[in-house]
Formats: C-alpha cells, structure tokens, sequence
C-alpha cells in the first residue's frame, strides 16, 4: 500500500512537472507590434439626423470608459471574474476551482476565463474557443502579456467595446441601442444587469428572442452584486421587479444593413466615398467601411425620400401597375441629392441610362438660342420633312404650321426640335449634351434622332437632374453629390467645398431664363400640366419609342426633379409621360404638407400665359409695302410677349383692288375684295368713293 501511495504521489508530481514544462513551451501571442485599433461600423446619416445604413464587420460603436456606467462595469466583474482587479491575467484560484467543479461534475461545467483571457480571445485569431490545453495556455499566457502593456481601466474599456452579446451586435453601446434603445451611459441598474449577464452564452441569452432566460440570468447577476455588498437589498429587490422593455428591431435588417428604402443610395454613397478616398475597388471601400468607424453625413433627406417613394407608390396602385417600376431623383440648386430611389428591382434604376425623349428639348433649344442660332421671336415651320433620308414623325399626327419656340416646346412638336438641332449642329449638340454631364453618349448618337430623346443608351435620371440645374442656376450646372462630410474620431477628414466650385457656366442667364419660362407655361398650360402645384413648378415630360419610358424633368422651388417610369427589361408601359408629370405633382404636394419647400412665390397668375393670334411675316423684308398671305403666317403669342415680335406682326386689311384702298362694306363690291398684310400704321386709308360703276358691272353681268 505504501509503495502504491509512494508511486501515485510520484507519478502525480511527474505529470506536474510534465504540465509545467509543457507550460513553458507554449508561446503567447506575439505583442511586440500590437496596437489596439477597435473595429468599428461605419454609420450613415441622412441631412436631417437619422441612421440610414451601418456597414460593418462587427456591429460595434466604440465608447469610452468613463461613459459607461460603474454599476455596469461592477456587475461585469462580479459575474465574470470577480477577481479581476487582483489577478495578473489569468486566475491561479479561479483555475483551481474549475479544475475542482469540473472533476466534480465529470464534465466542463465551469470555465476560469478571466475578462482578460476572455479579451483576448476576442482580439487575437491565432486563440479560438476550442478547450484544449495548448489553446488555454496560450490564452492565459497573452492575457499576462496584455495586462504587462495596459492597465486594467484600459483592459476593462477594450473588454466592454469588444466582446460579443447577441444579435449580431458588439460592445455595450450597440447593446443598448439594440435591446433598450438608449445609450449606454442613460442605463439603469435592471438594464445593465442584463446586458453584464449576456457574455456567458450571449445567442442563448439574447432578449429579444429569450427573454425569460435574459431575465433569470439579469436576477443571478443582481444576486451576485448583492452577496459582493455592491447594492442593497432594496435596489437589489427594485431592479429584480422592474419590468424590463426591449426593443422590435424592424427597421434595420442586420444582414442588409439599411433602411428600408435605401439600398440604392448607399451603394451610391459607397461608390462616391471611392472617389473621395481614391479607392478603386468597390469591395475594398466596403470592407474599409466594416472597420474604420466613419461618420458618414450624407445630403439626403428622409423626410423628402419618404415623400417620393409615397407618390410612387400611389401611382403604381392607382395604375395598377405591380410590374411597373419607376425612379425619383431631387438635386438642389447647389448640387445636393434630397432624394434618390432606384426603384424596386435590383437594379439601380436612378443612375441607369434610359432613352430620355422629349425632356432633352428644352436643353438642345437653350444651347441653339444660346448659340444665336434661334431667337425668342424665331418661328419655326411644323410640317412633315425629309433631313437626308430621315423622316421623322410627328407625335400625335398633327401638323401645325409655323409656331414660335415656345409653342414648340411646350407643345413638344418633333419636327421643330429636329429642324433647331439641324441648324446649331449635330456635333455642337453632342459638345453640349457632354458638358451637361451625360456620361454614356456614343457615336452612334451623331445624328438628328438625338434632338427627340433617341440616344443608344440614354440618360440617367440622376444626370438628368443635375442637367435641368441651369433652369436654377441662371445657366449655371451643378454636379450632383452625396456626401457633405466624412468624420473619424471627431475630426472632419473630409467636407463638400463650397458651391462656386461646384458650378459649370452652360448658357447665359438670359437664355436660362426664358427657357425657364417656357417650361413653367408648359406645366400651366402644356404637356406637364399634371406636375402643377401650389408653387411655381416648370418642367417637360417625354416618351421613348412605344412609350418603355415615362419621364417628367422639372423644378419646383430651388429642387431639380426627374421621376422615371418603366420597367426594368425595356418592355412597353401602357401609359403615358403625363403619369410620370402626375406623380411628380404628387411629390411636390406631400413635400407642400411637410412645409419641406421654402418658397415664397406661387403658382403665376392664370392671365400670364394668355394667348393672341398674330399676323406675322416669314420674310422679313422691310422694304415692301404690302404682302401677300403665302408672305406671312398666324401664329400663337403671349400677349405679353408681342414686343418681341413686333417688327414681324402685320396687319390684315381687306383692300378694294380697284382703288387699293380698305375696302368698306357696303360701299365696295365684295367681288373687288382681297386680303393684303401691312406694318401696323402703314395700312392705307378707307376707300373714299363710292364704286357705283362696280356695282352696276357686277349686276349685269
């Protein structure tokens, strides 16, 4: 018996001695270049204070330590390593007594992780959770190492920003918002209990899904702060009855990581944050996102996103159109995206190029008028033409004669807008529409169908926002932006520079204006009369070939807005442009009801955009007379604007041709009346004889 008492303690003291030296051969994690660097979710915010999206590997918003409240970090230490602040890193008495319970029990039921050990594993790849002894004591030995180079507030605040505690989220700030919707320095004692309960088993804990196990597991912490004489049996009974309110998480999926809404945004952000940072990769901006916690302080704002996306959906209901799709772009006057949806399907519908239609008229009209190429006063012949083998169609198969160019756009007559681009130029027209910003133009699009909206690839709805800028800017084009300000650890490391440096001269203001103008004549009585509203709103509808494109293009207050119709496979829509004007209206009329648009003008009064008919010559030639009716046409004017036609405007007089003076009915046989055109005060006098010869020779014959 004493040579089996002997050999047991001997073979006990050689596995010692075996563990210790095995002990020795394991080496900690190499700190000799470690810098704690937290990852941390980057978080976007739209222009008026709310989360929009968070990109991260890790759901975690870093805090210091002393924003967290002590009670919490008591009731940490008191239910995971209550001798934290005696111990080097690992616990020598801890170890003992799990080796102890464990023999007891015949299994792993006790762990002696430290907060340290536990931190250490959280920072460290090379030490993962597997129980093997080797992985142990290479957790224990780089949690001495980590206690060597930080002290235990600085370890306490790494542990507290880093660990792990359910759904999907890390650290106790980003648990608080999770479960309790408060930061985590706004906790109570029954809250903090909770959240300190939650690393033993954080997914089988997590409240929102287990909230009767969270519960007993807050009580047993509670417990332990008040065997350790951390709080009294009055708190302690307080915060055990307290009834504990945690939060639906519905607006924030964690896999996606954005607000319903705004998936097309953010990748729009995303792809701007490239050009700010000069990353290339679309995938390395995201993955530099996951981890390098910026602030990200967007233009958009939610409250003009929600307003776009009701009048959409509204139209698609009243329309029925469940496959239908359809995009909405807001740029303001100094190039800030308010709002910007992409449609339903996966792909971004507001910067995919679509045939644009009619909406690039008024922008080849402005160059042309810009160019002197046309005037305001120029009249332009609606009638079918051959340009060199192209015959373009009119709209609605009507034909109207000589107009000016305001009744030309604002009725969107075909053969005007192709006839003004023939005359300032095909390549000029192409220069222009480049410097208006429209990225996918090709060669193909040298040619006159381009004055209609027929381009190979098209126009994107957010380039078209931008473009329709010059009719805000007094000619000026803003480029569109997303981002106004990058912030990392409350430094500004990047902002939006000032608006002159974000403006393009394009057109004159005179131009701008006037074509400005005729757009807002074209909501008050034109094609875009769906779009109207309370406040002064112009713009222009258009429709692509077999209508696979709905487009109104417009500005209401200091906002440049295009809303798209369609459907993502280019199919026909059984519609017209006008629904696309109607559900612009609509977005203007909620934006109205939110008081969102500072604007102090209204709608103009209805009698600025009353018509006259007019006389008018085609040739100008001031030398004659008097001119025949093939020398002159009728046409459509403001009445406002007759000066600007004045020099053109002549007078029809119905002449008795036997005396050329103005017949007089009743004293002039009507056989002997004609029509002739004079200058306003050069007509001639009233005839001043009777003609009773005339008379006689018309009754006898």
């Amino acid at each position: 018996m004493k040579r089996i008492l002997l050999y047991s303690v001997l073979l006990f003291f050689a596995a010692i001695a075996a563990m210790g030296g095995f002990f020795l051969t394991v080496k900690p994690v190499d700190l000799v270049d470690f810098e704690y660097v937290p990852s941390q979710k980057s978080v976007i915010y739209s222009s008026d204070g709310e989360i929009v999206a968070e990109i991260y590997e890790e759901n975690r918003t870093y805090v210091k330590l002393e924003r967290i409240p002590q009670q919490l970090v008591t009731a940490l230490v008191d239910v995971e390593d209550k001798r934290f602040y005696q111990h080097g890193g690992y616990d020598i008495q801890g170890i003992a007594r799990a080796l102890l319970t464990n023999l007891k029990d015949g299994k792993i039921s006790e762990g002696a992780s430290t907060i340290t050990q536990q931190l250490a594993r959280n920072l460290f790849e090379e030490i993962s959770t597997e129980q093997t002894l080797k992985r142990k004591i290479k957790e224990a030995k780089t949690a001495a190492a980590l206690e060597k180079i930080y002290n235990k507030d600085e370890i306490m605040e790494m542990y507290l920003n880093e660990i792990y505690l359910g759904g999907g989220v890390y650290g106790v700030q980003q648990a608080s918002l999770r479960y309790f919707g408060k930061n985590v320095w706004e906790l109570d004692l029954a809250e903090s209990a909770l959240i300190a309960g939650l690393p033993q088993a954080p997914s089988g804990y997590q409240p929102d899904l287990y909230f009767e196990k969270a519960k007993k597991r807050q009580e047993v912490v509670l417990k332990r702060m008040f065997e350790r004489n951390h709080i009294n049996e009055e708190e302690y009974q307080a915060a055990v009855s307290q009834e504990l309110i945690i939060k639906s998480q519905n607006e924030f999926n964690n896999s996606i990581r954005f607000k319903s809404g705004y998936e097309d945004f953010i990748s729009h952000v995303i792809s701007e944050y490239m050009v700010v940072s000069g990353i290339v990769e679309y995938q390395k901006a995201v993955d530099t996102l996951k981890k390098s916690g910026l602030a990200i302080h967007t233009t958009i704002d939610t409250r003009f996103q929600k307003a776009g996306i009701k009048a959409l959906e509204d139209l698609i209901v009243e329309k029925n159109w469940n496959e239908i799709d359809g995009a909405l772009v807001s740029v303001d006057s100094n190039g800030k995206i308010k709002t910007y949806i992409g449609g339903k399907s996966e792909i971004d519908l507001a910067s995919t190029p679509r045939q644009p239609g009619s909406t690039l008229k008024p922008l080849i009209y402005a160059a042309a008028l810009d160019d002197g190429v046309i005037e305001k006063n120029s009249i332009v012949l609606d009638e079918k033409t051959d340009f060199n083998g192209y015959i373009p169609k009119s709209a609605d198969g009507n034909y109207y004669g000589y107009v000016t160019v305001r009744v030309a756009l604002t009725k969107s007559l075909n053969i005007p807008a192709v006839k003004v681009m023939n005359e300032f130029g095909i390549e000029n027209t192409i220069e222009h529409l480049k410097t208006l910003g429209f990225s996918m133009l090709s060669d193909d699009d040298r040619g006159l169908s381009t004055a209609l909206g027929g381009l190979t690839y098209g126009v994107s709805p957010l380039e078209m926002a931008a473009a329709y800028t010059i009719f805000l800017n007094e000619g000026s084009k803003v480029d569109s932006y997303s981002i106004d300000r990058i912030i990392e650890a409350d430094k500004i490391i990047y902002a939006k520079k000032a608006n002159e440096d974000n403006l393009t001269d394009i057109i004159s203001s005179d131009t701008s204006n006037y074509i400005k103008d005729v757009l807002i004549n074209n909501v008050f009585d034109g094609t875009g009369t769906k779009a109207g509203n309370p406040l002064i709103t112009g713009g222009k509808t258009g429709t692509s070939s077999d209508s696979r494109d709905l487009w109104f293009s417009g500005f209401t207050g200091k906002y440049s807005t295009v809303v798209w119709i369609g459907n993502v496979d280019s199919k026909p829509v059984k519609g017209s442009s006008s629904q696309a004007a109607g559900a612009y209206g609509d977005y203007m009329k909620n934006l109205i009801s939110e008081d969102l648009i500072d604007e102090p003008d209204y709608m103009y009064e209805s009698n600025k955009y009353e018509t006259e008919r007019v006389y008018v010559l085609i040739d100008n030639d001031e030398h004659k007379e008097s001119y025949n009716e093939n020398e002159v046409t009728e046409i459509s004017i403001l009445k406002n604007e007759e000066q600007l036609f004045s020099d053109e405007i002549v007078l029809k007089v119905q002449i008795d041709k036997a005396s050329n003076l103005k017949h007089i009915e009743g004293y002039c046989p009507d056989a002997n009346k004609i029509a002739r055109f004079y200058r306003p005060g050069s007509e001639p006098d009233d005839c001043d004889r009777f003609h009773l010869w005339d008379f006689l020779k018309v009754e006898f014959r």
